[in-house]
């Protein structure tokens, strides 16, 4: 009896994962701007895993500590200005561990730390997982409920398959900002380099041809002169 309960609810997590990973695959397919990704995360983990807020920290370049970057429930106007130290807190322990949290009551919480401005009294319990992409830690996802609420083993297994998609989608998303910003700078030195040839062509007197890019330039003929040395003239 206890293995069909078990099937039961290891089939259930992997509709529930499928499910998800296929509304957040095809919405981030949709989408190219970075700030709408995360509002997509943040609003999907949320609305899977039934809780009341959900937040994203990343780490920062050296690893050492983690920027809250998106929230559907704190106080958004403090996303970019808190910044957890690796240890520090919930998140920070959960990133120093790369081990899942789960707290039925924050206030009792001997790892819970309150941060002014962004945290609220009403958010009672909290599930915290590691977001990783192989042997490097990409963040922190966490949830929060209003209510009393025990987080299961089903739901840490959840919001750890969550975690491991997204860990996907901002590695995507992170590799493809990079290719446009080695785009943007391949074309910026293009242009620079065709400005500089113009530039070069114009001061030694030769009009550059309008030709297409790739192709040698044609170069104008330079106007006749004519000499005249001892009242005999030539004609070069």
């Amino acid at each position: 009896m206890e293995v069909q309960t078990s099937r039961g609810r290891d089939l259930r997590l992997a509709v529930l994962e499928l499910e998800f990973l296929q509304r957040l695959s095809q919405s981030a397919a949709a989408t190219m701007d970075a700030d709408e990704l995360l509002e997509l995360i943040i609003r999907e983990t949320t609305s899977a895993i039934g809780t009341d807020v959900c937040s994203l920290y990343l780490a920062n370049p050296g690893g050492r500590d983690l920027t809250l970057t998106a929230t559907n429930g704190l106080n958004e106007r403090m996303v970019g200005n808190v910044m957890m130290t690796v240890g520090e807190g919930v998140t920070g322990w959960v990133a120093e561990t790369r081990q899942p949290m789960k707290v039925s009551d924050v206030a009792l919480d001997p790892h819970w730390k309150w941060v002014p401005g962004l945290d609220e009294q009403r958010f009672t319990s909290m599930l915290s997982v590691p977001i990783e992409s192989g042997p490097r830690l990409v963040g922190v996802l966490n949830v929060q409920s209003t209510e009393h609420r025990e987080f299961t083993q089903e739901d840490i297994d959840f919001l750890r398959a969550i975690a491991g998609q997204v860990a996907g989608i901002l590695e995507r998303s992170e590799m493809q900002r990079r290719m446009e910003v080695q785009l943007a700078e391949i074309q910026r030195s293009h242009a620079i380099h065709e400005r500089f040839t113009r530039l070069s062509l114009e001061g030694a007197g030769i009009q550059p041809s309008s030709t297409p890019s790739g192709s040698w330039p044609a170069i104008a003929r330079t106007k006749s002169t004519s000499s005249c040395v001892n009242s005999r003239c030539s004609v070069d």
